[in-house]
């Protein structure tokens, strides 16, 4: 996603300028680089593992019904001294229903909904195995956020560093991870977790 298209409109990334006292643009620049902070939220997670027991419930499923459509084809009967072919019970109810459903193109498009599902779910597996994981309530947004706001203030080349006073942010980049945190609404406090990450961080720059 381009710095244009990621700045345009977005109250967050205004949010994150104002505090850090920078343009909406230099913001982006720092956030083009990551998976974007909104969609790895606690309830995004909730989301996605209720995803993937679907899709895992369909590929089981699916496998079978797919393999049961074969059963489906119609049946060839003798008729005195001839082979006839003629429908299946289920073939009779897609006919007296009105359905008009071809078996052919009913197993493709059942092999194609279990391919797809197993398409998915890997695409989902790889992200979320990439994603950080912090504290017990598993919000990767957080870690996101913190990464992009890191990389704000390389760019700006301005300290990364935790204060606070009584609760209250004391530092540029605490008061910029603090209205970040507002402006993406995560439930996570900003303190612990920023300082957790401005240790580790600076913990990384030494070695």
């Amino acid at each position: 996603m381009s710095e244009e298209s990621i700045a345009s409109g977005n109250p967050e990334l205004e949010a994150i300028a104002k505090a850090a006292g920078c343009s909406v643009s230099e913001v982006a620049r720092a956030f083009s680089s990551s998976e974007a902070p909104e969609l790895f939220t606690h309830h995004r997670v909730l989301e996605y593992e209720r995803l993937i027991e679907i899709l895992d419930d369909l590929i089981k499923h699916g496998s079978k019904f797919a393999a049961s459509l074969e059963r489906l084809d119609p049946l060839t009967v003798m008729v005195g001294d001839e082979h006839q072919i003629q429908p299946t019970n289920m073939h009779l109810i897609m006919m007296e229903t009105g359905a008009n459903i071809d078996v052919s193109t009913l197993r493709e498009t059942s092999l194609k909904l279990v391919d797809e599902a197993r398409a998915h779910k890997s695409t989902f597996d790889s992200l979320f195995a990439r994603l950080p994981k912090t504290g017990r309530n598993r919000e990767p947004s957080t870690a996101l956020l913190l990464d992009a706001l890191g990389r704000l203030f390389e760019n700006l080349e301005r300290p990364i560093t935790f204060g606070h006073n009584d609760g209250e942010p004391s530092t540029p980049f605490s008061r910029t991870a603090d209205a970040a945190f507002r402006a993406y609404q995560l439930k996570t406090k900003w303190r612990r977790a920023t300082e957790t990450w401005v240790r580790k961080h600076n913990e990384g720059q030494k070695t």
